[in-house]
């Protein structure tokens, strides 16, 4: 399965979406590029998965999916 955080409008140079896996102990994450408005995460196993927008290293939204 792919989740897919995406944004309706171009992000300033400072900000990123990012994708964070939470499981117990193991994290994984996934960061867009600079500039792009959405990022893709291929999933295998079940768990909760985090999407942020990120601006000057604050989180300033975040969606849960699990």
């Amino acid at each position: 399965m792919t989740l897919l955080c995406q944004v309706s409008g171009p992000l300033p140079s400072n900000a990123h979406l990012l994708w964070e896996r939470v499981n117990g102990t193991q994290m994984e994450m996934k960061k867009s590029k600079q500039h792009e408005a959405k990022v893709e995460v291929n999933v295998s196993a079940p768990g909760l998965w985090n999407c942020h927008l990120v601006e000057d290293n604050n989180k300033k939204i975040s969606l849960n999916y699990t």
